[in-house]
């Protein structure tokens, strides 16, 4: 008697999952916690986190810190809202850092105190005009 190697069957399910947007944060410490600024924004304080679409940038701006207890995570855009559920949070979109004496800077950019959904829709517009252009 032969043996069979066969495939395992596969679930199809009728709904197309959407494409996972990766993103980029920063953490600090040995316990991972978000980096982020406190500032007040239409009278309340919020956190202002930044976030990074693409490895890189974030890579660059950890290499130029000389506080080694950076580290970046890596995140799926779905699961941001669950990780700052609790929070008051904005989000800056690849922001212009500068460097100095190993402390990290802001310029005010275009992509500044974006609410979650404003995020959300920034990326996906984004991701569909890089799919249209290969």
């Amino acid at each position: 008697m032969a043996l069979v190697r066969r495939e395992p069957k596969k679930k199809y399910n009728n709904i197309e999952s959407s494409p996972e947007i990766p993103l980029y944060l920063i953490t600090t410490g040995p316990a991972k916690n978000i980096w982020a600024m406190s500032t007040m924004s239409k009278k309340e304080l919020v956190e202002l986190i930044p976030i990074f679409d693409t490895e890189e940038s974030v890579l660059n701006l950890l290499k130029n810190l000389q506080d080694k207890s950076y580290q970046s995570v890596i995140i799926p855009l779905t699961r941001l809202s669950s990780l700052v559920k609790e929070r008051k949070a904005l989000f800056i979109l690849n922001p212009n850092i500068k460097i100095q004496d190993g402390q990290m800077s802001f310029k005010e950019g275009p992509n500044w105190h974006l609410p979650l959904e404003s995020l959300s829709s920034l990326l996906s517009i984004d991701k569909v005009k890089e799919e249209n252009i290969l």
